[in-house]
């Protein structure tokens, strides 16, 4: 007779995980036994070090559970059935199974020892609106103005430390005034247009340094900052001769936080100031492109050729990089496109060769800064990229 097991939650603890430092310094550049960090990267990385390994002191609770019953699809236990398809067949005999893994920290549970947790329904009431006036003083030219108001709901903080419960978040506001105007020149071959705008966010939603009420200083999102958005974007369009279309447009941004501190409320000291951490988004963007339309025999060829410029962006809190942390850094850097494509008139069916990055350009989509762990990452951009599309329309 098989020996029977305890059906009671059973907690595993000191799992076998831990981090290899070596192996951490030399993804970020440094060879064992060759380079040596300087004393101020090592600090850091003697403080990521150890956040990682208080971090890699999992928990799991097992509980086992005896088969009543298994049949060629299907496993009872616990009174429930489990389907995993040809189970009798690959598995053989199962006597005993494995439930309920769960990583609720202990201040959650409902229950101590029962897997199961519940937070209070949040529960937010905010007004949006969107105001627009024109004037055209003449036919060519409309000039607006419009004001906005929207927000982001907040939210509970489910992955920050739960060691006194979960703490929510409020929404986020922004309201924002752009003014613009939209022209017309030469008999409808030239169009201009401008726009300028102003964006006031108040409760950004930033992961930051926050103090809980036993004093203690953790890293969750809260309404951390201020921020004001200063921007202009320009569009021209031209068409000199019959079928062939110029564009330009070109945007400025300008983001900066107004207040992104963070105060010890014991002391009142500034624990964490933010203020003057970048944003991913470059101050100076381009894009020049030219579209050429020609009949021909069965339908209509458009050649299109796009090239696309934008400014340098850190992606990181901070415009201090290290010569080991340019993985977080991305300079200026242009990207060229294309299409040539035929459109037939009978049947309605279009044919396009589509390129994107026809240079073949490295660039940085996006970083994750984790400097606080010993490393961070950079996302590649897409490659070069060839491709054909075949698009078939019903009338």
């Amino acid at each position: 007779m098989p020996a029977a097991l305890s059906t009671a939650p059973r907690v595993f603890t000191a799992l076998p995980l831990a981090i290899d430092p070596d192996e951490v310094l030399r993804f970020q550049g440094y060879k064992k036994s060759v380079d040596t960090p300087s004393p101020e990267v090592r600090a850091l990385f003697d403080e990521a070090l150890a956040l990682g390994r208080t971090l890699l002191a999992p928990r799991a609770v097992v509980r086992w559970l005896e088969v009543a019953r298994q049949e060629a699809d299907t496993v009872l236990a616990g009174g429930v059935t489990l389907t995993i398809p040809d189970v009798q067949r690959q598995w053989g005999p199962i006597e005993w199974v494995a439930t309920a893994v769960c990583t609720i920290q202990p201040v959650l549970l409902d229950v101590p020892g029962v897997c199961s947790a519940n937070l209070d329904a949040l529960k937010f009431k905010n007004t949006s609106y969107n105001f627009s006036v024109r004037y055209t003083p003449v036919e060519t030219v409309n000039l607006y103005a419009t004001a906005r108001k929207s927000y982001r709901s907040g939210g509970w903080n489910l992955f920050a430390s739960a060691a006194n419960g979960v703490a929510s978040f409020e929404p986020e506001k922004v309201k924002d005034i752009e003014v613009g105007a939209k022209t017309e020149w030469l008999d409808r071959r030239l169009q201009a247009n401008l726009a300028l705008y102003h964006s006031k966010y108040t409760d950004i939603q930033k992961q930051r340094l926050t103090f809980l009420p036993n004093g203690t200083g953790v890293r969750m999102i809260s309404n951390a900052a201020a921020a004001a958005i200063n921007g202009a974007e320009l569009e021209i369009r031209a068409k000199p001769t019959q079928g062939l279309t110029l564009d330009f447009q070109t945007t400025y941004t300008d983001p900066h936080y107004k207040n992104f501190v963070t105060r010890n409320p014991t002391t009142g000291a500034i624990a964490d100031d933010r203020t003057a951490e970048p944003w991913e988004v470059p101050k100076w963007t381009f894009t020049v492109g030219a579209e050429q339309r020609r009949k021909v025999a069965p339908g209509e060829l458009i050649a299109r050729l796009d090239y696309s410029w934008r400014g340098d962006v850190i992606f990181a809190g901070t415009n201090q990089l290290t010569s080991t942390e340019q993985v977080l850094r991305q300079g200026s850097y242009g990207l060229l496109s294309g299409r040539l494509e035929l459109a037939l008139d009978h049947p309605d069916i279009s044919i396009a060769l589509i390129g994107r990055n026809l240079t073949d350009k490295d660039f940085l989509a996006g970083g994750i800064d984790l400097r606080s762990l010993g490393w961070s990452v950079g996302i590649p951009g897409e490659p070069r990229y060839v491709g054909l599309q075949i698009t078939s329309r019903w009338r």
